[in-house]
């Protein structure tokens, strides 16, 4: 089960892999299933009605998914997968466990404006 939560001091360096970012006590959140060894971060936007950039550990490899802003008009809604090659094989269950991790870790992010699921999304996935 995801959980969305503060990273605890014991998996800063795991975080800092995933996100590619610094630690920080007070700011550092993921959503985490701990059972199957799948950490997302959003990782943030980068200016007003921009997509939302998220980085994904899954079977030891990294990447990241973006999710446009739902003001931005897709009819029906997109989300873009970069995946390496090695996953290529793996796309149902990488749809699965992002559309799982939505509802279970409240959308992901503290960002209000991003939706709490993406089961309706097309999932575009493209190699890395």
């Amino acid at each position: 089960m995801f959980v969305y939560e503060k990273v605890d001091k014991n998996d800063k360096e795991l975080y800092e892999k995933v996100s590619d970012r610094l630690y920080d006590e007070k700011w550092s959140q993921w959503g985490a299933d701990r059972e199957n060894d799948i950490y997302i971060v959003c990782t943030g936007k980068h200016g007003v009605e921009t997509p939302v950039i998220f980085k994904m550990l899954y079977k030891s490899h990294l990447f990241e998914f973006i999710l446009p802003e739902p003001d931005i008009n897709y009819d029906p809604p997109k989300l873009w997968i970069s995946i390496p090659n090695e996953l290529q094989n793996d796309c149902i269950d990488i749809r699965e466990a992002i559309k799982r991790a939505f509802r279970e870790a409240k959308g992901l992010s503290d960002y209000g404006s991003l939706p709490r699921n993406v089961d309706d999304h097309i999932f575009v996935f493209e190699d890395k």
